[in-house]
């Protein structure tokens, strides 16, 4: 991974937030008390994660191989990427799922290669901890510090106009609606991240989106007012992370949460600890990281 964006000195003395965690945060603060106050993680990995982590490590050693000067073939690429995964750590998706993922890379690099030449290659997962004006109040002084966006973005392109693109590549089940192109807090909080950071806005985000039997690529156009105003959405989020509101936010999404066992263990009064030794672990730097804030 490339050396972090930043535009501030020493950002690890800053508090930081996420997407993951802000989309959290604005789902259920319950959920998010789970994830990030108390660091509780899954013992077994979802295929969806597994799934998309594969996708994401095939991209990464394509885009990473054009931007040095000779992209690989489709088999070169999954070489690179199973023979990388016998040394990590991550598990791989189940046989089926990575058949599955493998096709639809295949088909996606058949017709991608030749258009790819388009593009200058400027940064591939670049992890990055930006200041974009988002700030919070210590409790003990009643100052008000940055926090700092952080994240990872999966392609940052130039095309043959001129124009930035934030890419981001997804992995899902169904195509978005357009209600999920509309409310997608991610792509325009990262664009103003590269904004912020470059001094020059991306025109949009393109999404390389990549279903069980094909692929598709939408792209979305931005303006500088409508960001503003889901940085303005992410700091009233701020305050709920601030004020400690942990209520649960029952809704039909709750099937889908992987503390939902636990949630519900809880809220019946049954054995809630059994639930948690038997399915969680514990994060300890997700934990002392909000207790050093508190």
């Amino acid at each position: 991974m490339s050396d972090i964006w930043t535009n501030v000195d020493a950002p690890e003395t800053y508090p930081k937030v996420s997407v993951t965690e802000l989309k959290s945060l604005l789902r259920c603060t319950r959920q998010h008390n789970y994830a990030y106050r108390q660091g509780l993680v899954p013992t077994v990995t979802p295929d969806y994660f597994t799934k998309g982590k594969f996708l994401h490590k095939l991209q990464e050693a394509f885009w990473t191989s054009l931007k040095d000067g000779g992209p690989l073939t489709a088999d070169e690429t999954i070489d690179v990427v199973l023979y990388q995964a016998k040394d990590s750590s991550d598990p791989l998706p189940d046989t089926e799922t990575l058949s599955e993922v493998i096709a639809v890379f295949r088909a996606w690099h058949k017709e991608t290669l030749p258009l790819s030449y388009e593009y200058e290659v400027l940064a591939v997962e670049q992890e990055f901890l930006i200041d974009i004006e988002l700030s919070q109040t210590l409790s003990d002084s009643g100052l008000q510090i940055p926090v700092l966006l952080h994240g990872i973005i999966d392609l940052l392109v130039r095309d043959a106009e001129g124009n930035l693109w934030v890419v981001d590549h997804k992995t899902a089940g169904r195509a978005w609606s357009a209600g999920n192109f509309i409310f997608d807090f991610q792509s325009r909080l990262y664009a103003r991240a590269v904004e912020t950071y470059l001094l020059e806005a991306p025109a949009g985000a393109m999404f390389q989106f990549f279903y069980p039997k094909r692929f598709e690529t939408r792209l979305l156009h931005f303006d500088s007012v409508e960001i503003d105003g889901f940085v303005q959405e992410v700091q009233n989020a701020l305050l709920l992370r601030e004020d400690l509101s942990i209520i649960r936010q029952p809704h039909w999404g709750c099937n889908d949460c992987r503390f939902k066992a636990l949630c519900h263990a809880e809220l019946c009064g049954v054995d809630s600890e059994y639930v948690r030794h038997e399915q969680f672990t514990v994060d300890q730097d997700k934990v002392d990281r909000f207790t050093e804030e508190a």
